[in-house]
């Protein structure tokens, strides 16, 4: 299902769409767009199929209508934003994570190692001694891909059980995680502007009290 709403998102057309005088929603589409995506893309006529494959996505938090409406409606009226488009959300909430909460220290070394991985993979020498990133291998790349999932997890871990020594090295591990992926989205899209505190903001949100200290 995710694979089918990323596919569907990066060969749509998002919209910037008017809902009043003074507002407005961005990086939209209306059901009648979804629709049709179906019917031209996969052939797919049979409008109850189509909901039924939507009302999914809708279900896993993958796709959102700015109105709250839960059903899928097929008409031109009806908006509908990805997850991946919610303004505001930090990285790790590119996609609602509902699996089971995993040990913090756990979970940032893993995301670490998963990092160091994707250096590997991605590093190219631009000139003796001095060390680039390929960012079409790194756009491409299938560890990068399953890298924003796993940060996804950082929403649910549960770091208040930890004690003093435990609380710093996770929040160490989340900075360098923080840290790299700022450098990679850099890489892949239009740098942000500002202090690398700026720049590291909004990257990692979760529900805990410690949360402040990072957004």
């Amino acid at each position: 299902m995710e694979d089918l709403a990323d596919t569907i998102r990066n060969s749509i057309e998002l919209k910037t769409v008017n809902v009043g005088f003074f507002s407005k929603e961005e990086y939209v589409v209306t059901g009648e767009d979804i629709a049709n995506w179906f019917k031209k893309e996969l052939n797919v006529t049979n409008l109850e199929e189509i909901e039924k494959v939507v009302a999914g996505m809708i279900e896993q938090d993958l796709l959102h209508s700015p109105s709250g409406t839960k059903a899928f409606q097929n008409t031109s009226k009806a908006l509908y934003r990805f997850q991946v488009d919610e303004p505001g959300s930090a990285v790790n909430m590119l996609k609602i994570y509902k699996g089971p909460a995993k040990d913090p220290m756990q979970l940032t070394t893993d995301l670490i190692s998963r990092a160091n991985d994707l250096l590997k993979e991605v590093r190219v020498e631009v000139t003796p001694g001095e060390i680039g990133l390929n960012v079409e291998k790194l756009k491409n790349s299938s560890i990068y891909k399953e890298l924003k999932k796993a940060i996804c997890e950082l929403q649910s871990t549960p770091l208040p059980n930890l004690n003093k020594n435990e609380k710093i090295a996770c929040f160490l591990n989340i900075y360098q995680i923080m840290y790299v992926h700022k450098l990679l989205k850099e890489k892949t899209e239009k740098a942000p502007t500002g202090g690398l505190l700026k720049k590291m903001k909004g990257l990692v949100r979760y529900k805990t009290k410690f949360s402040l200290l990072f957004i």
